[in-house]
């Protein structure tokens, strides 16, 4: 290796290190898209009665993109660990940070409309949720086009063992686009619980019922992996 950039050297060296983490990285990216595909084999039947064989609007266009989008990310972040060349490994890069964020941003969308519907379509609501809303998208936007812009002069290609895309180190600013999925969700957890307390009930152990039937846990089991994301 005494022909390669003093860079690309060093973080051979250090893969070469963690050989197994690598390899492990590897085949288990390669087991996910296996299963990815034949849930989506699965579920073929379904989706053709149930989505492709009806009209299209808006939240069919939502569902192909979520459902899809995480094909489309899966597929390229394995071909960054089986390319062949650098300007696939800073495409690859480029393409997962687009996928991703506008399955983050169309999913927070989602959860965002089962809330207004939760508070009857209140007007009020509404523009709450959508200035939380603008809040986390313009954050997750900001700190994906810049942790983007810092990753691309360290992320090389390795010509020489594993023949796959290494990025040297990880960006300070993926801390920024977790952390605010997590607080979009918290956000909207909070929103869920007043919307169940403010209701009538007989005793004050329903309101965990309600939250459980509004999705009020669903918001803190996102919330969760997003936080630890940030600190990891």
């Amino acid at each position: 290796m005494s022909n390669l950039p003093p860079q690309l050297a060093a973080l051979i060296d250090f893969a070469v290190s963690n050989e197994p983490v690598v390899f492990a990285e590897r085949y288990l990216s390669a087991v996910g898209l296996t299963i990815l595909f034949y849930d989506y084999l699965l579920m073929l039947d379904e989706e053709m009665k149930y989505i492709w064989r009806r009209p299209f609007t808006s939240v069919k266009a939502l569902y192909i993109v979520l459902r899809y989008g995480v094909a489309i990310g899966q597929v390229v972040y394995f071909e960054g660990l089986l390319t062949h060349q650098i300007r696939s490994c800073v495409g690859s890069l480029i393409v997962l940070a687009v996928v991703g964020s506008m399955s983050l941003i169309l999913a927070n969308y989602v959860m965002l409309i089962r809330v207004y519907t939760l508070w009857d379509h209140r007007k009020w609501m509404l523009r709450t949720l959508f200035f939380g809303y603008a809040i986390s998208l313009c954050a997750t936007v900001a700190f994906v086009a810049t942790s983007i812009v810092q990753l691309i002069p360290h992320v090389s290609f390795d010509p020489v063992i594993f023949h796959m895309c290494l990025v040297e180190g990880r960006s300070p600013y993926w801390i920024g686009i977790w952390l605010s999925q997590a607080l979009f969700d918290v956000f909207l957890f909070v929103l869920t619980f007043f919307n169940a307390a403010s209701r009538p009930r007989r005793a004050n152990v329903k309101i965990i019922t309600d939250l459980r039937r509004d999705g009020g846990v669903f918001y803190l089991v996102c919330a969760s992996p997003r936080a630890s994301f940030a600190v990891c």
